[in-house]
């Protein structure tokens, strides 16, 4: 733990308990990842009540002000949280920013969810995998959110874009034969539409897994209805850069050699 860093252990169901431990703070950076409405809910009740200033909301990936995304049934629960803190600030002035920052792109190397899995060799297309994304590692969604409080009125209610590559399915691929090796790559695709439908009946049926979130996010991955590189972003306020192909083949061999480090 850096030095001079106060932790606090708090029940995250008691607003009286986060709104003691926020009380003083001027900034509050939501970086939990609960499928419900109630852990940031009360974070940002408690926000309110404890008098901070900035609150940064749980969103990051997604862009919720594109009715598709906002549609998917998974970010109903994000969705909630986006009205609250903006009935919130027109009504007690607290302030919020929300940044889109297109999937964490080590996060998604890492666990697979990007259908490319390193270690094996092994990719799944979403489609043909040739939908361009704007995607951030994990480490530079940190630092943009930091500098979004060293922009405050820039950045004042209202969502930020970053995005540090853009990169199709395809692309990322290939950057991972350079990096490992052409040889012995086991390639096949995933047609998603059937997918897509058969993920909204699981989750009519309430069967909503890790599996069912993840193959809804892959969908919206596969479709520029949902992600496409943004017309316009925040990378120069926020002083967030591209990552050159030599320094993604790095990233891709480090997780295949499992010595990664997102930080």
């Amino acid at each position: 733990m850096p030095e001079g860093v106060i932790v606090k252990e708090v029940d995250y169901l008691s607003k009286s308990g986060l709104t003691a431990a926020l009380q003083g703070q001027d900034a509050v950076i939501d970086a939990t990842f609960a499928r419900d409405a109630v852990t940031s809910s009360n974070l940002i009740e408690a926000s309110v009540a404890a008098g901070v200033h900035r609150f940064i909301l749980s969103e990051y990936g997604n862009d919720l002000d594109n009715p598709k995304f906002a549609a998917l049934p998974i970010l109903h629960y994000k969705v909630a949280n986006y009205q609250l803190i903006q009935e919130k600030a027109q009504e007690r002035g607290i302030t919020w920013t929300a940044l889109a920052t297109g999937p964490f792109l080590d996060g998604y190397l890492l666990t697979g969810s990007l259908g490319i899995q390193l270690k094996d060799k092994k990719a799944t297309l979403f489609n043909d995998g040739k939908g361009v994304v704007p995607f951030a590692p994990v480490a530079i969604v940190g630092q943009a959110a930091a500098a979004v409080l060293l922009h405050p009125d820039e950045t004042k209610n209202r969502r930020v874009y970053i995005s540090a590559a853009c990169k199709s399915q395809a692309d990322l691929l290939n950057l991972g034969k350079e990096a490992l090796g052409p040889d012995g790559w086991a390639i096949q695709s995933r047609h998603m539409e059937p997918a897509y439908k058969q993920s909204l009946a699981d989750v009519e049926a309430g069967k909503v897994d890790i599996k069912v979130f993840g193959t809804l996010m892959q969908y919206a991955i596969s479709n520029p209805e949902y992600y496409q590189p943004w017309m316009k972003d925040d990378n120069q306020l926020l002083g967030v850069k591209q990552l050159s192909d030599a320094e993604a083949k790095d990233m891709t061999k480090s997780i295949a050699l499992g010595e990664w480090a997102s930080s």
